[in-house]
């Protein structure tokens, strides 16, 4: 299987293997830091109240 929309790219390897690849229009240390840092994950992570 290999469904590909925009810049998100979802295979199957394998029977027990989901792979995800999503390209972003940024620089990567802001990529990085986005998912790194606390204070910027929460802003688009989306959890719960008080997370």
């Amino acid at each position: 299987m290999n469904t590909q929309s925009g810049k998100l790219q979802v295979t199957t390897p394998s029977d027990r293997e989901i792979l995800i690849t999503r390209t972003f229009d940024a620089p990567r240390r802001l990529v990085w830091d986005a998912w790194t840092k606390p204070e910027l994950l929460k802003r688009w992570l989306h959890g719960w109240d008080g997370w």
